[in-house]
């Protein structure tokens, strides 16, 4: 594995856990110039209102808003810009013309593949969310023809389609054609840990010669690749596979895999190319690791004591840090974040409140200095600009609020109100009102208001994101036009967004269906044909780009539909650096 960091390169990795979609910390990284200026990926929570369903007439006009889209979309220039939007139309058309959809996701990967990516790294990283988003857009149509595709597709994104097709050969019971994929990938590089942790969660008790293997292959393959920086650590990683197992496994191949893992920690952190801060908060606690090193005994030593108390002993005595925090948490990471060691992680639906953050940052403090903006792309609180990393402390607090959310709501409504970051702030409010929805409107509409009050400090790019829930939640009350301000107040901010994205002295040169501003004019559009499709027609036309307006009357025809647009992409790069979020979008059931 090739060295992706300089000694000057900086990373922020910030990564919102959920049970429901455990990430490793590979998946979710992307590096950042040697500018110093913040590539942040970060994975958020979406909640789509249901569609209103349509009668006969108006299913017909929207299927010929798709068909006069269609050929919009194949005339967009850009091949990253284009593939997006095939996708989409591809996503609307799978329920009633399942050829339809496959032709136009395999126009989708044939414009991907094609896109120049240079030395950009996020180009780089939106081709591969590009193949890995058709691909797995794909397996409900034809896994056998995902299955002969992944040989021509990225290495990278191999891994992340096959938890897709696991799904599909699970419900199949073709359990054995999902791990002879995993050895396959398994020869050409590191073998996915997370599937495997997926596939051994599903192997009965009897299969334990079965398990053994699959768990010296991935101890092998560990041993076998070079790990450079952070790569191949966090959830998901070979380490949880040994927290989840272990009681499994033959002890001596346990402390094989502990001894690997410790020795290529320390080994990394000896290299002092990166010197790492990793930071986990869930309601269940709080705890900041300062190296790599720190980070494995403190997910492994809880094992360790069962298998050698002696040595747990002697590994933890010049370590004060994790002495305080094991006395606080036995069950080291385990405590922290429960679902990190429990085999079916990735099965399990988060709760109110339930999820972790992980947040890893290396090098140094995050750009931008202290505060919510910071310099950076377009000034203080432009896209781009730095994102500094919140306390542990801080998350926890946050995580703990929404968890208690249900049980007392005022007392969470005043504990938000005392968090200091505002992102923090805004996320615990947000959640608040997602667990009050339905059981106590009069809080979740105190918890709204007090949510775009505390979402003023932040970036435009990172507002509009937050206001396409409030609006969401806005319309479940039926509070239309609370809904309908938010929208309009999302429109604005989506075009001075849109004057950053061309800037002709530091245009953002991503592929423009990852620009923020596109986000937001998809994003409140799609909430506004909600209250009424014609001024939602009307917001369209609006939209000075033509590729743009494309791109958004695609998500406009399957807010319509009741058609999923998956996982959201926003994407900068300018001469200043980068900036990445990845929101996951949970529709609501009709």
């Amino acid at each position: 594995m090739k060295r992706v960091f300089s000694r000057k390169t900086f990373a922020v990795f910030a990564v919102i856990l959920l049970a429901s979609c455990v990430l490793s910390a590979q998946e979710q990284r992307i590096q950042q110039t040697e500018q110093r200026v913040g590539a942040q990926p970060e994975r958020r929570r979406s909640v789509e209102p249901p569609a209103k369903k349509l009668s006969a007439e108006e299913r017909e006009n929207v299927m010929q808003m798709l068909e006069s889209s269609e050929g919009q979309a194949r005339g967009i220039e850009d091949p990253g810009s284009r593939a997006y939007a095939l996708l989409q139309l591809a996503r609307s058309y799978q329920a009633a013309n399942r050829k339809k959809s496959l032709a136009l996701l395999e126009d989708a990967l044939t414009s991907a593949r094609s896109m120049e990516t240079g030395d950009s790294r996020p180009r780089s990283t939106a081709k591969r969310t590009l193949q890995e988003q058709i691909l797995n857009t794909m397996v409900p149509i034809t896994a056998e023809r995902v299955d002969e595709l992944l040989s021509e597709v990225d290495l990278d994104v191999r891994e992340r389609v096959l938890i897709a097709l696991l799904s599909y050969y699970e419900k199949n019971n073709e359990l054995d054609r999902a791990i002879d994929m995993i050895y396959r990938i398994g020869q050409e590089q590191e073998i996915p840990y997370a599937a495997v942790n997926r596939v051994m969660a599903r192997m009965k008790p009897e299969q334990s010669a079965e398990i053994q293997q699959l768990f010296t292959n991935a101890l092998s393959s560990f041993r076998d690749h070079e790990h450079t920086g952070m790569s191949r650590i966090g959830p998901g990683d070979f380490g949880a596979l040994v927290t989840s197992y272990y009681k499994q496994l033959p002890p001596v191949l346990v402390q094989q895999a502990i001894d690997v893992l410790l020795s290529n920690a320390k080994k990394q952190d000896e290299k002092g190319e990166d010197k790492s801060k990793i930071s986990i908060a869930s309601a269940k606690g709080a705890a900041q690791l300062n190296s790599q090193y720190e980070y494995r005994l403190f997910q492994l030593l809880p094992i360790i004591r069962e298998f050698d108390e002696r040595q747990a002993e002697k590994l933890l005595k010049d370590q004060q840090n994790l002495q305080t925090l094991l006395d606080r948490y036995p069950q080291g990471l385990g405590g922290v974040a429960p679902e990190t060691s429990r085999p079916d992680s990735g099965e399990r639906r988060r709760e109110a409140g339930g999820g972790t953050s992980f947040m890893v940052s290396s090098g140094g403090p995050g750009p931008g200095g202290p505060g919510p903006g910071g310099p950076g792309r377009g000034g203080p609180g432009g896209p781009g600009a730095g994102r500094p990393m919140p306390s542990p402390v801080e998350m926890q607090r946050a995580s703990k609020i929404v968890a208690d959310a249900d049980e007392h709501p005022q007392d969470a409504l005043a504990n938000a109100s005392a968090l200091s970051d505002p992102r923090q702030k805004t996320s615990a409010l947000l959640g608040i009102a997602r667990a009050t929805l339905k059981k106590n409107s009069s809080v979740a509409r105190a918890a709204l208001g007090k949510a775009l009050d505390a979402m003023a400090p932040l970036q435009p790019d990172d507002q509009i994101m937050q206001l396409r829930d409030v609006a969401g939640m806005y319309l479940q009350l039926n509070e239309t036009e609370d809904a309908k301000k938010v929208i309009e107040k999302g429109i604005a901010l989506a075009e001075k967004v849109y004057k950053t994205d061309v800037n002709a002295d530091d245009p953002n040169t991503a592929m423009k269906a990852y620009w923020p501003s596109t986000n937001g004019w998809r994003s409140m559009i799609a909430s506004a044909v909600r209250i009424s499709p014609p001024w939602a027609q009307g917001l369209l036309k609006e939209i000075p780009d033509d590729d743009i307006r494309t791109i958004v009357q695609i998500g406009l025809a399957n807010s319509l539909l009741g058609v999923s647009q998956g996982n959201i992409t926003v994407m900068s790069q300018t001469k200043s650096g980068a900036s990445m979020m990845m929101m996951q979008e949970d529709r609501e059931e009709r």
